[in-house]
């Protein structure tokens, strides 16, 4: 029989108002890999996008109207602007994620991730972000 709670006392804590340490481990670990997957599915909307827009711009025979062409090539830097604050957000969530998982359950797994400052995943992602925002710029001042 599953015992009720009031309404006032979340899903986490005892009736007593003590939090439920395995079952916010077990959350914050949800959390964790909801975040890192999305990481990587908004990464592969990111590329696609791109692509359309390098398709659209670079990919026909006749050229674009000037005007056109040079705002699809500002999209192209503010798509990719909007992607890489995403990935900087995500980075931030999954860094506490950790942080807290660790500290509800020291002696788990995640008490041997790399050290955050590392960060190898974020700066190869967010590096592929400030390339393609270069790449745009550029593509402007030369179209210009």
């Amino acid at each position: 029989m599953q015992m009720q709670t009031p309404a006032s006392t979340p899903a986490n804590t005892s009736p007593g108002g003590e939090v439920d340490t395995a079952t916010e481990y077990s959350e914050t670990l949800t959390s964790l890999r909801h975040y890192s997957n999305l990481r990587f599915a908004i990464f592969s909307v990111f590329a696609a996008i791109t692509a359309a827009l390098l398709a659209a711009v670079y990919g026909r025979d006749t050229p674009l109207p000037g005007p056109v062409d040079i705002a699809l090539r500002l999209f192209g830097v503010l798509v990719t602007a909007s992607f890489w604050w995403i990935e900087f957000t995500l980075d931030g969530y999954i860094s506490a994620f950790a942080r807290k998982a660790t500290a509800l359950n020291p002696r788990s797994h995640l008490a041997d991730r790399p050290s955050l400052r590392r960060r190898g995943v974020p700066w190869a992602t967010m590096s592929l972000h400030v390339g393609t925002a270069v790449f745009w710029l550029l593509s402007i001042a030369w179209a210009a």
